[in-house]
């Protein structure tokens, strides 16, 4: 298995992750995804990512609930 980097691409976030493209480019626009923008490629900051999602599943938090 490859070494996952800090910041990623969210094309490459949504082929680790298996979630669809369009579903994170809407936690994009809706400032939820973290990440950084670089120039016109926002970079995903994965690790940060990945607690989110886990946290998320295990009902601790609602950072990615509906608004």
């Amino acid at each position: 298995m490859e070494e996952i980097k800090t910041f990623i691409p969210i094309a490459k976030t949504a082929e680790i992750t298996g979630l669809a493209e369009t579903y994170l480019r809407k936690l994009r626009e809706e400032n939820v995804l973290p990440g950084v923008q670089c120039g016109r490629r926002f970079m995903v900051n994965f690790p940060l990512f990945q607690e989110m999602l886990i946290s998320t599943s295990t009902g601790s938090s609602k950072c990615l609930e509906r608004r």
